[in-house]
């Protein structure tokens, strides 16, 4: 399954450091109206890191997942992270793809609608996953991006502190639960839909 989804930068080179702000990013994008206009009937959205393709899916995390379309809820958690509309500028980068370009143009229209300015850069591949794998953790602040896997934690590997040289994983934490769990999930010997699914629900709750 070929999953799109938007990874922050919760280092501290960037504002999405702050959980307030990443859960109002969250709350400002309508996901089943991207869906609906961009893709149509090819694509679900996902409320979790995973796929119903996926035999380690576990319907419950999309059944509660904890950000709906809110855009009041959007501006209040711009509020809690200490910025009035239009104080705050973010970095979204995605690679020069027509469903990609189409995704963040709209997802742009969504952060500006509560308040938060966004900067879109399409790149070419080369400059795109240059950008990506930035060590310094500010080249951008959101990244849309697209993985394929045959399971949940086939894709997950941008939570692995194991690939990459920062000593951070791939939203620039080093958070070793989170290590743990994926480590976890990613074992074949303790391999499960239990473990995938704590690994999920971590994910969904902390990034």
């Amino acid at each position: 399954a070929l999953i799109a989804h938007l990874e922050f930068n919760c280092g501290e080179g960037s504002a999405l450091q702050d959980e307030n702000l990443r859960q109002a990013v969250t709350y400002a994008i309508d996901k089943q109206a991207i869906v609906t206009n961009i893709f149509g009937s090819d694509a679900n959205v996902c409320n979790t890191n995973s796929s119903p393709y996926y035999s380690d899916y576990d319907s419950s995390l999309d059944e509660t997942a904890p950000y709906p379309y809110d855009p009041d809820k959007a501006k209040e958690k711009l509020a809690d992270a200490g910025y009035g509309e239009g104080e705050i500028t973010l970095k979204l980068i995605t690679q020069n793809i027509d469903y990609f370009t189409k995704t963040a143009t709209l997802i742009q229209a969504y952060l500006e609608a509560v308040g938060i300015h966004c900067d879109v850069s399409v790149c070419e591949d080369a400059l795109f996953q240059t950008n990506r794998a930035d060590t310094t953790g500010t080249a951008w602040d959101i990244c849309l991006n697209t993985v394929m896997g045959l399971n949940s934690t086939g894709r997950l590997g941008v939570v692995d502190l194991n690939s990459y040289e920062t000593g951070k994983n791939g939203l620039y934490i080093d958070d070793e639960v989170l290590q743990e769990k994926y480590e976890t999930a990613n074992l074949a010997s303790t391999y499960s839909k239990e473990t995938v699914t704590d690994l999920l629900k971590y994910i969904d709750e902390k990034c």
